[in-house]
């Protein structure tokens, strides 16, 4: 299924993000978003805020 994962990145300003992944439920969804974002922009995970999961 997919999902649309939407936060942002403590500490950053404007640092809001929307990323869609398909994933089995939503905790697959959160995981993969933050490994994704934080590989991304070389960040650790724990400086990701996840906001909202939503079903697309």
């Amino acid at each position: 299924m997919k999902y649309v994962v939407k936060g942002s990145i403590k500490g950053a300003k404007n640092s809001g993000f929307e990323i869609e992944v398909d994933a089995k439920s939503e905790k697959h969804a959160r995981d993969l978003a933050t490994t994704t974002i934080g590989s991304r922009q070389g960040i650790n995970k724990s400086k990701i805020e996840i906001g909202s999961v939503e079903k697309r």
